[in-house]
This record gives structure tokens, sequence and C-alpha cells, in this order.
């Protein structure tokens, strides 16, 4: 396999590895924004579909690049026909001039600063929001109310046991009852029955709101681990790094297949002009000569455009 289909199909790999980062963090982001108060999950999917708009372009690019060589291609088919040298040279100038404008920074290069520009703000944005303090606080603060709620929950219990086992909760007592209830001093046992349901509410309430707060602890721990913003910042980290090396291997590709072309016209047209100036033996040995290395050279550009088209444009570029 050449350079330049190695190169074309680095590229896909890259867009598809892009593609697949941009999925996995956005629930990611979607939780940053639940805990954090943040607004950034429309701006990473706005992120997700400015990347799918990249691709779209480059890959119409490449289309566009790879109908030029068909047209060259098919161009050096009347190569041997001096006759229609006018023609001919008419044709591939036309050609030379359109080929500038496909240049990848002039073009679709833009789109990548752009998105790196989007990407930056993200990072900066997720940076100042400081989500990781954020939920290790709330892991702090849930943990202290349990441990409080369990320290109430110990001490209710042991006020629960004592008023079980007090004196007027005994069999003996109901004999006191009596006593009591015959000389008016059955108050205090009704407030000890009183008291002790006081105490089992209470305990219960304690009890459902420790659960609760376990529970607080658990969502907290999940969402820690969840949100690590760290890890979020490294995938932006890395895709800003595809983006430029993305960037740099479809400049080189589209600079490659632009430049040589143009140079082998430029090479022909010259030598066109001298024979048409002066159709002498020698120019017209010069113009055979170039005719001949336009047409060794086609078969390169066959296989460039047939890269650019399959390698690149028709590649699956989805995770």
């Amino acid at each position: 396999m050449s350079d330049f289909a190695e190169r074309l199909e680095a590229v896909a790999q890259i867009a598809r590895d892009v593609r697949r980062a941009l999925i996995k963090e956005e629930h990611r982001i979607g939780v940053i924004d639940s805990v954090c108060g943040t607004h950034l999950e429309g701006r990473w999917l706005g992120t997700r579909e400015n990347f799918g708009g990249l691709v779209d372009a480059t890959e119409r690019s490449a289309i566009r690049i790879v109908g030029k060589l068909r047209r060259y291609l098919a161009v050096l088919t009347s190569l041997s026909q001096h006759d229609v040298l006018n023609d001919l040279m008419h044709e591939l100038e036309s050609l030379q001039k359109n080929l500038p404008t496909f240049r990848f920074s002039d073009n679709d290069g833009k789109l990548v600063v752009e998105l790196q520009s989007e990407l930056d703000s993200l990072r900066v944005d997720i940076e100042r929001a400081d989500c990781d303090a954020q939920t290790q606080k709330e892991i702090e603060d849930a943990r202290e109310e349990v441990a409080a709620l369990e320290q109430g929950l110990l001490v209710t219990g042991e006020q629960i046991k004592k008023l079980e086992t007090a004196p007027s909760l005994t069999l003996f007592s109901l004999l006191l009852r009596i006593v009591g209830f015959l000389w008016g001093t059955n108050a205090a046992v009704a407030d000890n029955q009183a008291e002790l349901r006081r105490l089992r509410l209470q305990s219960e309430q304690t009890s459902g709101a420790l659960a609760r707060s376990k529970i607080r602890v658990t969502t907290a721990e999940y969402m820690r681990e969840t949100v690590n913003t760290a890890e979020v910042l490294e995938t932006i980290e890395k895709i800003e790094r595809d983006l430029a090396r993305m960037a740099e291997l479809l400049d080189s590709v589209w600079s490659q297949a632009i430049d040589m072309l143009s140079q082998e016209i430029s090479n022909f047209l010259t030598s066109a002009q001298r024979y048409k100036d002066d159709p002498s033996e020698e120019t017209r040995a010069e113009l055979d000569d170039a005719s001949h290395e336009v047409v060794d050279s086609s078969g390169l550009w066959a296989q460039r455009a047939y890269d650019l088209e399959h390698k690149y444009a028709k590649a699956p570029k989805y995770a």
C-alpha cells in the first residue's frame, strides 16, 4: 500500500476515534451539568455535530479532487493528437487554474480551527466548574449526616432499652399500677409509656433518614466516579491532538495531489507552448518527452483517484 493510501486510511481512523470519544463522553457531560449546574451538554452536542460537518466537508472535497483527476486522465487521451493541441492546452490551463481552490488550509482547515476553539472553551469551563471538589464535598457532607444519624439512633436505642427494662414495664409493675390507681400515683407509669412511644417513633424516623442519607452517600460516590472531569479533560486534549493530526494528514494529501498535478500540468504546458511558438524538431521532441511523462504517471493518478474515493471519501467513519 502506498504512503498516500496509508495517510488516507489514517485520517479515516482518526475520524472514527474522534466520533467514538465524542459519543462516549456525552453522558458524563450531562452528569457534570446535573451535579455542577453547568450548561455544557448542548455545546458538546454542537461540537459533535460540527465534527460531523467537518468529516462531510472533507469527503466532498475528496470527491471533487477525484473528479479533477479523472478529468485530467480523460484529457490525456488526446495527447497524441497534435492537431488539437490548442484545445488540449486550454483544458489543462483551465484545470490548473482551478486546482488551488482545493487547498485544505483555505477551506476545510478553517473548520478544524473552529472545532479546536470550541473544545478549548469547553475545557476552560469544565476546569472552572471544579466539579470534582463539589462532588467530594457532597460525599463528606453526606457521610457526616450518616454519622450524626447513627449516633442519634444509638442514643435513642439506649433510651428505649432503659424504659423497656424499667420497673413500670415488668410483671411486678401490675401490682404497683393497682396500688397506684388506688393511691393516685399511676401518672408516672403513663408518662413512661408515652415517652416510650415517642422514642420508638423517633427511632423509626431516624432509621428512615439514615437510609436516605446512605443512599445520598452512594449517589455522591457514583457521581464522583462518573463525573471524573480529569478523564473528560484528557479526552478533550486527545481529540484536539487528533484534530491537529487529521488536519496535518489531509493538508499533506491534498497538497500532494494538487501540487504534483499542478506541476505536471505546468511542465507539459511549458513544452506545449514552446512547440506552439516554434514547431521545430527540438521542441517537438521536448513535447513528446513531456507527453510520455504524463502518460507514464496516469496510472499513479488513477490509483490516487481510487484511494481518495475508497480509502477516504467512502470509507466508514462511524465508531
